[in-house]
């Protein structure tokens, strides 16, 4: 397949995975974090959690689409990688984020829970933030480093590009021609 093809291809792919990854995404969450959180005995009903009588919900920010959707652009974005080793990639990473979100989840319950509310309140923000940040580059570099990626994500394949468009003799002519006169 033509280059431009398929960069035209992995983009397409990066624009309409992101409003299928919550919904994908949310009821493997719920259960996931349902299972983690089993030893508190808790109690599913719709997209909650109920421990010791409070209730978590799950909202699509618990579920991290963007996380998710942030590595797929590193990953489709990436010039150079066989699509064996992009879904490879792509499940273990996937699952690796997963993972990580879920257990965050779990313990967020288990202190609100076991500990205090207020502590909860405290830590949620930061470690929402903190975590879905710190994961995405762990598994990035974890990736790039198991599966000896060189390529530089978007950069690659623009300048890829850009060699390959009339641009680049548009410029250098014009840059050449300055500089004879």
């Amino acid at each position: 397949m033509k280059y431009e093809y398929s960069f035209l291809i992995r983009i397409l792919i990066v624009v309409v995975s992101y409003p299928l990854l919550t919904f994908l995404l949310t009821l493997p969450t719920l259960y996931g974090v349902f299972i983690l959180t089993n030893f508190l005995h808790p109690i599913l009903q719709g997209q909650s959690i109920i421990v010791n009588t409070i209730s978590y919900d799950i909202i699509k920010a618990c579920v991290a689409p963007l996380a998710y959707w942030i590595l797929i652009i590193l990953i489709f974005l990436t010039k150079e990688i066989s699509l064996k080793k992009r879904v490879y990639m792509l499940l273990i990473g996937l699952i690796s984020l997963y993972l990580i979100n879920i257990t965050r989840i779990a313990f967020l319950i288990y202190i609100g829970s076991e500990i205090s509310l207020l502590l909860f309140d405290k830590l949620h923000l930061l470690i929402w933030h903190f975590i879905s940040g710190v994961s995405i580059i762990i598994v990035w570099i974890f990736l790039i480093k198991y599966f000896k990626i060189k390529s530089i994500p978007f950069y690659d394949d623009l300048h890829y590009l850009y060699r390959k468009s009339f641009l680049k003799n548009v410029f250098s002519s014009s840059i050449s021609g300055k500089l004879r006169k």
